[in-house]
């Protein structure tokens, strides 16, 4: 192969290379706070899920998961108004759907369904931390 070859599927590869690293990850100027949020959410989510059975800390973990959630979305939904990345728009469709079910595990708990509170804070946590995943 001549270096003229040899240069331009370098660069192509280069190329390649780095679009596919912007691709991967929240990018935005509001990336650091939506996964500081995220990651409290899943600390308080893991708290949660290892109440052993206390609801009033059960309900509070759940409260604090939603709180922390929902603010990672709006930091990550403006993001993706100036990314438009695919990995974010993901990471917001999971992350409701968790909230939708983290906040189904407060009524439930709060109706005195223990049972059925834990089902759906267990499938919110699962949600949320696929989400987590597109960060």
């Amino acid at each position: 192969m001549n270096n003229s070859k040899v240069f331009f599927s370098s660069l192509l590869v280069l190329c390649a290379v780095a679009w596919m690293g912007t691709q991967s990850a929240v990018a935005g100027p509001h990336a650091d706070e939506a996964k500081k949020h995220a990651d409290t959410a899943l600390k308080h989510g893991d708290e949660m899920l290892e109440s052993g059975g206390d609801m009033k800390a059960f309900i509070k973990h759940a409260k604090a998961t939603v709180m922390h959630a929902e603010e990672a979305v709006k930091h990550a939904e403006a993001d993706y108004k100036e990314t438009h990345n695919e990995h974010v728009k993901e990471f917001i469709n999971h992350t409701e759907e968790g909230i939708k079910h983290v906040k189904e595990a407060i009524r439930q708990a709060e109706e005195d369904y223990p049972d059925e509170a834990m089902h759906h804070a267990k499938e919110g946590m699962m949600h949320l931390k696929e989400g987590y995943k597109h960060l």
